[in-house]
């Protein structure tokens, strides 16, 4: 997994969350494209579920804070600017930090075919999302 930072960070972190809401959008593409590109809304403190994206998954965090952790590795926190890259075959999961909002795009290499990308794993504990 890598982080890479591209924007400047000035002031406090997004505001607490007081909804537990989320949403996806999936983002219109041309039928030969590759990945497939969801923008999401995260609030903090909702359990989270394990995913591999079986050709690679790349996070852009363009609002707030999160958090995203590969089975057995360290927690990132990951802030607005952000892009996070977990390669094909790393179980990981990700989400908005707890009292806290996070938005995103999330693009998930399909391979040309939109319902291939990723497969659903177990949930995250509340000491793994709280980095314990």
């Amino acid at each position: 997994m890598s982080l890479s930072t591209t924007a400047t960070r000035s002031g406090s972190p997004g505001s607490a969350a007081s909804a537990s809401t989320e949403l996806h959008l999936t983002l219109p593409q041309p039928a030969c494209s590759l990945p497939r590109y969801d923008l999401c809304d995260r609030c903090g403190g909702i359990p989270r579920r394990r995913q591999d994206s079986s050709l690679g998954q790349t996070l852009h965090v363009t609002e707030g804070v999160g958090l995203v952790r590969a089975r057995g590795g360290e927690l990132i926190v990951m802030r607005a600017g952000d892009t996070v890259y977990t390669p094909p075959g790393e179980w990981h999961w990700h989400g908005a930090a707890r009292e806290h909002f996070m938005a995103h795009l999330a693009m998930v290499a399909t391979g040309g075919d939109p319902d291939n990308g990723t497969e659903w794993g177990d949930h995250v504990s509340g000491e793994e999302y709280d980095g314990r």
